[in-house]
């Protein structure tokens, strides 16, 4: 009885994966043929904000791929934001400043001796001269065509939030690789919820608002007290006042890239992180789809015992697990194809063993306790 009521539950999520496979094919792509066309006769039409907490790694090869944009340099600015380093990101950024002085790059750190993401972009815009905002993080790379494709896009549609592709790379391991397929599901998840009216997620690391819609929902005013969802708030509250005018921007060329995390212990503190925010959400679509996934993945852990426990005579249970993996391969190919080129696809079998235990573990421990982030830790139930 118990395996035919698990066999039912994948049905239901069969059904909800096959919705996200075809929001996800049903967004179309943009194709980017008017990217010069004349800019309104604005002097700056993009600010880049990058807010970076110890990137000195990683920042040179993000300002070296801004100059490198087939986008007018007299179009945009980049405004580096400092969230109290502890490397030498300040002096990296600098350096960088003085040997390029034509280069539009501003550098400013966080005043008033606070020290939150939020804070530090909601600064930034405030010096920001562009009509469109466009946020990543310094430890992202971008295609040459990266700003061109979004402006592209903006004077198409219009949008007062426009939402792009991230993609993990550069995998060192089998669990660097893993990490690349299963966040492309995040990314294709997002995509197709927006696509279907019910957004909920999003990636600071690649996202543009016009300074216009920030302003007018009061930016991060509500949720600056929890520190993480940056992206996934703001996108929310835009949303909510301009329903038709947030889109998820569709081209190879938009997207961006960072690398996998090389650590189980940092993968877990940025997905407790990210997890933590989820019970904060007002949309009570986004608490029910966390619930049910929560809920599906505890079933299906519990599914692996029955198995284990009688393997030779259960074979609902075994066409459970064939019918979940057929579904997730459907959906992961597409959108993974489309990031990256089909690498590393064969990985999403070894995730098939491991990955309800994370979401069942990252569920229940995100709600306990803070987490540690480039050298910071969080207020614990900060966010209760």
């Amino acid at each position: 009885m118990v395996s035919w009521f698990i066999l039912c539950a994948t049905f239901v999520y069969a059904l909800g994966v096959w919705l996200l496979w075809n929001g996800w094919q049903r967004t179309p792509i943009f194709k980017n043929t008017n990217a010069l066309a004349p800019i309104y006769g604005e002097k700056v039409a993009i600010s880049v904000i990058i807010p970076v907490r110890n990137e000195a790694p990683h920042i040179l090869n993000l300002l070296g791929d801004l100059m490198e944009q087939d986008f007018p340099v007299s179009f945009f600015e980049v405004i580096v934001i400092d969230d109290y380093s502890e490397d030498e990101t300040s002096l990296i950024v600098n350096a960088f400043r003085m040997k390029y002085p034509l280069f539009p790059l501003s550098f400013i750190k966080v005043k008033d001796g606070i020290s939150n993401k939020k804070i530090a972009i909601t600064q930034a815009i405030d010096l920001a001269q562009g009509e469109l905002i466009v946020t990543t993080d310094g430890d992202c790379r971008a295609g040459e065509k990266w700003l061109s494709t979004i402006y592209g896009f903006y004077q198409k549609f219009k949008p007062q939030l426009i939402t792009s592709p991230v993609a993990l790379d550069y995998p060192t391991n089998i669990f660097g690789k893993m990490q690349v397929v299963e966040f492309a599901s995040l990314v294709g998840s997002g995509a197709a919820t927006l696509f279907w009216g019910y957004p909920t997620m999003c990636n600071g690391a690649n996202m543009a608002y016009t300074k216009k819609a920030f302003l007018e929902v009061g930016g991060f005013e509500g949720n600056m007290e929890i520190l993480t969802g940056d992206d996934e708030f703001l996108m929310q509250k835009i949303y909510s006042k301009h329903p038709k005018e947030v889109l998820f921007l569709k081209n190879k060329d938009a997207i961006v890239r960072t690398s996998t995390i090389s650590t189980i212990s940092n993968f877990y503190q940025q997905r407790k992180r990210w997890a933590s925010k989820w019970n904060t959400h007002k949309s009570l679509h986004i608490y029910l789809i966390a619930v049910l996934v929560f809920s599906y993945h505890l079933l299906n852990l519990y599914a692996f015992y029955l198995l284990l426990d009688s393997f030779t005579n259960n074979g609902v249970i075994l066409f459970h697990f064939l019918l979940k993996l057929c579904v997730e391969f459907v959906f992961l190919a597409t959108v993974h194809n489309f990031l990256n080129n089909g690498k590393y696809l064969f990985y999403i079998l070894p995730l098939q063993f491991v990955y309800s235990i994370y979401v069942v573990l990252i569920g229940l421990l995100a709600n306990y306790g803070g987490y540690e982030w480039k050298g910071r830790a969080s207020p614990v139930n900060y966010q209760n």
